[in-house]
């Protein structure tokens, strides 16, 4: 990859998060037979500034834990774009800020002003 682009992404509007969210959402029930699946992850900005130190990007990998509940995995990227994971790819088995998960999920943790998303 080329340098990577540190202003990656654009703003969206509410209704097309609304409709995508929902989307999500129904298509959850249906794959966990769960009528209120995780709809959201929340992780700490302490958390996020230590994973970012010297990062240029974010990179989100969904993923499965061994009951099939979905988890987000955020890795740092550095200028180039390539995921930072100078300590993790040492050892495979070992836990490094470079690699956050863990968020608290909604539900039970959701927007107590009842965010529509």
């Amino acid at each position: 990859m080329a340098n990577f682009d540190p202003n990656a992404g654009r703003a969206m509007d509410l209704a097309s998060a609304r409709k995508w969210t929902a989307a999500y959402l129904a298509e959850e029930r249906k794959r966990t037979g769960n009528p209120n699946p995780v709809k959201a992850h929340a992780f700490g900005v302490n958390k996020i500034n230590e994973l970012m130190k010297g990062a240029s990007g974010l990179r989100i990998y969904p993923g499965y834990d061994s009951g099939g509940n979905v988890h987000m995995i955020l890795v740092a990227l550095d200028a180039q774009g390539h995921d930072i994971l100078n300590v993790a790819l040492g050892s495979p088995d070992a836990v490094s800020n470079e690699i956050l998960q863990y968020s608290r999920t909604c539900p039970p943790d959701c927007d107590s002003a009842g965010s529509n998303l």
